[in-house]
């Protein structure tokens, strides 16, 4: 099993998403087992997102048992 969480940071000016230092507050957080999406989280301010994904991936393999998930976090750029 590989599970993939993506932290997206959502922008509406395209030279902020090219600056290195990009910074702020996440849009969302996407949960993908196997390459496909299974939960979708909101952001920091109101959802605290990153604190869900994490307890579910928890509770998930907690209660499938599986020692051999691989646990892959990655950060994206979005424009509006």
């Amino acid at each position: 099993m590989i599970i993939k969480i993506i932290t997206i940071f959502h922008s509406y000016d395209e030279e902020e998403l090219q600056n290195e230092d990009f910074g702020g507050d996440y849009g969302a957080v996407e949960v993908y087992m196997n390459d496909k999406l299974v939960k979708s989280y909101g952001d920091y301010y109101h959802d605290k997102g990153d604190i869900a994904a994490d307890a579910f991936i928890e509770g998930y393999l907690y209660c499938s048992g599986d020692k051999n998930t691989k646990i892959i976090r990655e950060n994206e750029a979005r424009m509006y």
